[in-house]
């Protein structure tokens, strides 16, 4: 009897641990391997109890102007060394001030309250109206249970740059594997929030997703 009461205490206790193991929030590839000329494709888990919303990190090379968070792809070869890293400026990343006024107003949501600002003369935060605009377009929820597919475009080649950015220079008889790292800072984030944003996430339960995601390790495939 003492004998079967323990079988069963340590079939509880892995089986606890295995439901332990699987909660939380995960990031993954969508696929094994990783082809330099396709889009990152990730899934964001919600593995827990909890409501959260995501402001993702957009360090990874976009289109638009964003804010940074701590986005990080690390790439090595077979013995863990990163390929030769190099750093290309172009003047034409940096939008000038008439560029900047042009941006705000071309946003439908916001058009009237920019221009309103603007005609009275009431001086804009760019930086600051940039981020927050990139941060709403790219936010999104999670329920328990949920996830969510990112599609990002991650510059490895000079070519493909279209403002100043970071490139590789790969040996053609090495293989190589990438893993992605994101960093969402909840304090950092609040400073890019209006009163009525935090507000409503206030009332709704909804938790500003804090801490370090890491995906698996897989084979980058240069094309």
């Amino acid at each position: 009897m003492k004998k079967l009461l323990f079988y069963l205490f340590l079939a509880y206790t892995f089986s606890n641990l295995l439901s332990c193991s699987k909660k939380g929030v995960k990031i993954r590839f969508c696929n094994d391997l990783y082809l330099t000329n396709d889009k990152a494709c990730f899934i964001i888990e919600n593995k827990t109890n909890k409501k959260y919303i995501f402001y993702p990190p957009s360090s990874i090379e976009d289109n638009d102007w964003s804010y940074y968070l701590g986005t990080k792809f690390i790439i090595t070869d077979e013995k863990g060394i990163e390929p030769k890293v190099s750093n290309l400026y172009l003047d034409n990343s940096i939008p000038d001030e008439k560029e900047m006024d042009k941006f705000l107003l071309n946003e439908k949501k916001d058009s009237l309250l920019w221009k309103d600002f603007l005609n009275r003369g009431i001086k804009v935060n760019y930086n600051w109206v940039k981020s927050y605009k990139s941060m709403r377009k790219n936010k999104f929820i999670l329920l328990p249970n949920q996830e969510n597919k990112l599609l990002k475009k991650i510059t490895f080649f000079k070519s493909q740059l279209e403002k100043s950015g970071t490139y590789y220079t790969f040996d053609k008889n090495k293989k190589y594997f990438i893993h992605i790292e994101m960093e969402f800072d909840s304090t950092k984030i609040k400073e890019y929030l209006t009163p009525m944003d935090l507000d409503s996430l206030r009332k709704n339960n909804i938790s500003i997703f804090h801490g370090s995601l890491k995906t698996e390790e897989i084979p980058l495939i240069i094309e």
